[in-house]
């Protein structure tokens, strides 16, 4: 099963088997992750709330470069009020070797990430080069609401 659009962000669901179901993770047309995942502790849920309640807009960083969008976020990383832990995707350890910022301008969602990990960087992704996607907030919403709903299914 195939949920939203690889041009900007896609699940593949596959092979439930002993507990994990396979999802090959798409942003922006790259592959992020493909492996599987243990579906209780694979949740999109904080993502969602954020969503729903404006958690990822900060008018500092509007109409920011999606190179100074990153810069910017990581070089306040120990700040006192860090950006940091606000615009990074969360997820699980099938994304560990990415770090991923969101953030909402508009009703539009802008992914913004690379790999840092040369060791564990698939072959979609040059090392440390930035890639980027945006989609209407709406339907990031209803994508990932349907995931959520379609791993609620699998982990009965």
């Amino acid at each position: 099963m195939i949920i939203g659009n690889r041009e900007t962000i896609s699940f593949e669901l596959s092979n439930f088997t002993d507990g994990l179901l396979n999802i090959n993770f798409y942003l922006g047309n790259k592959l992020i992750s493909d492996e599987p995942v243990y579906t209780p502790t694979y949740s999109f849920e904080k993502t969602l709330e954020q969503l729903r309640n404006g958690g990822f807009r900060n008018e500092h960083l509007n109409g920011l470069t999606t190179e100074e969008l990153v810069k910017k976020i990581e070089a306040e990383r120990d700040s006192p009020e860090p950006q940091f832990f606000k615009h990074l995707l969360q997820l699980d350890e099938t994304i560990d070797q990415y770090s991923i910022y969101v953030l909402e301008t508009n009703g539009t969602t802008h992914f913004s990430w690379y790999c840092w990990d040369e060791h564990n960087c698939n072959s979609e992704h040059q090392l440390n080069k930035i890639y980027s996607t945006e989609l209407p907030t709406s339907e990031l919403i209803s994508i990932l609401e349907q995931l959520t709903s379609e791993l609620k299914k699998v982990a009965r």
